[in-house]
């Protein structure tokens, strides 16, 4: 099975080539500025591994955080509530894929957290996806 590396890398590819999502930009790794909106940076955060029975064989749980930068700060109610729902249109997009690419045996979002960032020295809407994989590798 394939490294956060390359996992990395094909949700980059999935979120970019989604035009339904309407992405503007996708980014690897956070951006201290953001020209444009909506757009998602991924961030490969760990890899945790354990013993899964023969001789060397791991179980590695791949994990990448995805913020979603969705829009400026206008009328408070109506872009929080755009905000997460379109955080959820990105969850979509990622469930999809499951085994992305066969890169590994199941994923899916295990959290999400919807707030505000400065970004531009400006307040954007922004949702911070875990994005949680499953691998198994013998050393």
């Amino acid at each position: 099975m394939s490294s956060l590396l390359v996992v990395a890398d094909y949700v980059l590819d999935l979120l970019q080539n989604d035009g339904s999502l309407d992405l503007q930009d996708v980014w690897y790794g956070d951006q201290e500025l953001i020209p444009r909106v909506p757009c998602v940076t991924i961030e490969p955060t760990s890899v945790e591994s354990n013993l899964a029975g023969i001789p060397f064989m791991l179980e590695n749980q791949l994990s990448i955080s995805i913020m979603v930068y969705y829009g400026g700060i206008r009328d408070t109610q109506i872009s929080k509530r755009d905000s997460i729902a379109y955080a959820q249109n990105v969850i979509s997009a990622l469930h999809a894929d499951k085994t992305m690419g066969g890169n590994v045996i199941h994923s899916f979002c295990t959290g999400v957290e919807h707030g505000v960032a400065a970004k531009n020295s400006t307040l954007i809407f922004a949702s911070r996806l875990t994005w949680s994989g499953l691998t198994k590798t013998q050393e």
